[in-house]
Parts: C-alpha cells; sequence; structure tokens
C-alpha cells in the first residue's frame, strides 16, 4: 500500500466517522460548515504529520525522513483533503 492510498482512505475514513458515528455526528453537526471543514482538515492534517513522525522514528517504512518523504506527505495529505471532502458532499445525511 503506497502512502497516497493510506492517505486518501485516511479521508474518506474521518469523513465516514463524522457522518456516522453517533457522538462524534452529533457534536460535528453543530459546526458551521467552514468549522466542519477546519476540523476535517486538521485532523487530516494531523495524520500526515504523525504518519511523518512514525517514518522518523523508524515505527514504519511508508514515510523516509528527509525531502522526498515530507514532500511525499505533503502530497498525500492533499489527496486526503480532496477525497474527504468529496467524501463528505456525497455521502447522505443520516437523519435521526
Amino acid at each position: 500500500m503506497t502512502s497516497e492510498t493510506l492517505s486518501t482512505t485516511a479521508g474518506m475514513v474521518l469523513s465516514l466517522v463524522f457522518s456516522y458515528a453517533p457522538v462524534v455526528r452529533d457534536k460535528f453537526e453543530t459546526l458551521s460548515p467552514t468549522q466542519k471543514r477546519a476540523v476535517m482538515g486538521i485532523c487530516i492534517i494531523g495524520v500526515g504529520l504523525a504518519s511523518f513522525s512514525l517514518g522518523c522514528a523508524g515505527l514504519t517504512d511508508y514515510v523516509t525522513c528527509d525531502q522526498t518523504g515530507m514532500v511525499g506527505v505533503i502530497r498525500s495529505v492533499i489527496d486526503a483533503l480532496v477525497a474527504n471532502q468529496a467524501m463528505f458532499l456525497l455521502t447522505p445525511k443520516k437523519n435521526d
């Protein structure tokens, strides 16, 4: 699995969690659209930073701890942001 696939999948999973996990969804629905995008973006950037940190710590080989690895993480974060926003727009909202 490539880092791009992993980050895109993470972006889609985050979107599904915010759309369907009951407690998370209820809290998330109280936010404005801009706040929702910010929360999603922060989560995805956090995943990117965590993956880079794990690579630098030698705990994973998905990301190398150098300039090439950082560029890959930035590209992956952008891919994940796009996938996340597309999935969020396409996911039907659950009504209770």
